[in-house]
């Protein structure tokens, strides 16, 4: 049976066999073992079934029967003892609805600043669009120097590289430029524009809320505002009438200005125990991916370890959700947290077959799709 193996994880054998057989993906403890294109081995290894069960499934009948209650159960990530941290645009949110104002404002702000028509700027971030479209690993979020996150992805990174383009095409006489820079001026904007961002939750996101507020260790943390999230948590409230207590709790534990952004490996060296130095990668290598993507985000290690310290818990313990890989789970992954990556249309491949090829790496679609893989 294993001359001719290929594995399989959860979410692969939905795409493969077209009927979602298993919720989740990624499963801990879970292993799919695929001969060809007929039937599929599940093993799994779990208190709830005697161990070394070989469940096989003929695809003409597609039937698990009394066993699939026990295998999605096993597959489940149970969240006791464990800190969870969310992120929050694109991650509880549709990211292209809700940021569908934010391009046009940001062009209208880049116009202001540099005497050019908004026409002629729309047509050039189209431009900008298609080529980053052509090849994805080779443009990104510029900070300091370094890219240190995919410009595709969403609709506030996609203009980075095309806002970073017309400002230093700018004369430098400019006065904004001359006493800011141009990476403090394209956070001004970044900051400006997302006030017209619209309210559009994934549709089930408040229930992961409210399950995070159940929790005892479960928080937002953002790049963007604190205020502006907490407005779009309660947003989210589906009541007609009151306030529910998850609302509120959720807004208290809600972390925004993480800066997910800022890479440093003299500042994270500093701030993480020699240990832990010795051990952690500054860099993860992606396969397909010409750069290298940075782990060194020094703040949000700060802000992380916090919560893991008051939680009296290890890195381990922990699992981070997010849309974007290289801000929200790089990290994390790297000091050897659990991490689930939401993935939209613009998710590059690359992160999905890697994290698809980890261990403590999950890839999930929707939120429900989340929520089933979490037990809380």
């Amino acid at each position: 049976m294993l001359s001719a193996p290929k594995w399989y994880r959860g979410q692969v054998v939905r795409q493969r066999f077209a009927k979602p057989l298993f919720a989740g993906s990624n499963p801990v403890g879970t292993s799919i073992h695929a001969h060809d294109s007929t039937e599929i081995h599940v093993f799994f290894y779990t208190r709830h079934i005697p161990k070394n069960v070989l469940l096989s499934v003929n695809y003409g009948l597609a039937k698990i029967g009394r066993h699939r209650d026990k295998i999605e159960n096993a597959m489940k990530i149970r969240m006791k003892g464990r800190l969870f941290v969310a992120d929050f645009d694109g991650a509880l949110t549709l990211v292209e609805k809700e940021g569908a104002p934010f391009t046009p404002e940001y062009i209208r702000l880049l116009g202001i600043l540099s005497g050019r028509r908004q026409d002629e700027l729309q047509a050039a971030y189209d431009t900008s669009v298609a080529e980053i479209a052509a090849d994805p690993g080779a443009y990104g979020w510029e900070v300091d120097g370094q890219i240190v996150a995919p410009a595709m992805v969403d609709p506030y990174l996609r203009i980075m590289p095309f806002a970073r383009s017309v400002l230093r095409a700018l004369p430098p006489e400019v006065g904004a430029l001359t006493s800011l820079g141009v990476g403090r001026v394209i956070d001004i904007l970044y900051k400006s524009a997302y006030k017209a961002t619209l309210k559009v939750p994934r549709p089930e996101a408040w229930r992961l809320l409210e399950a995070m507020a159940g929790h005892p260790n479960a928080f937002v943390v953002t790049n963007s505002d604190t205020g502006a999230v907490q407005g779009k948590i309660r947003a989210m409230n589906p009541l007609t009438e009151g306030v529910p207590s998850w609302v509120l709790t959720m807004v208290e534990r809600t972390l925004g200005n993480a800066k997910k952004y800022l890479n440093d490996v003299d500042k994270m060296a500093a701030a993480v125990t020699p240990e832990l130095a010795g051990t952690l990668a500054w860099e993860l290598v992606i396969p397909r991916l010409n750069r290298p993507v940075l782990t060194a985000r020094h703040l949000y290690y700060a802000l992380l370890n916090e919560l893991r310290v008051a939680a009296g818990l290890e890195w381990a313990d922990i699992v981070v959700y997010g849309d974007i890989f290289e801000l929200d789970l790089a990290l994390p992954l790297a000091l050897g947290a659990t991490v689930i990556l939401v993935a939209g249309p613009y998710t590059p491949d690359y992160e999905i077959a890697f994290l698809k090829g980890h261990k403590r790496g999950h890839v999930v679609r929707s939120m429900s799709e989340l929520l089933n893989l979490l037990e809380f």
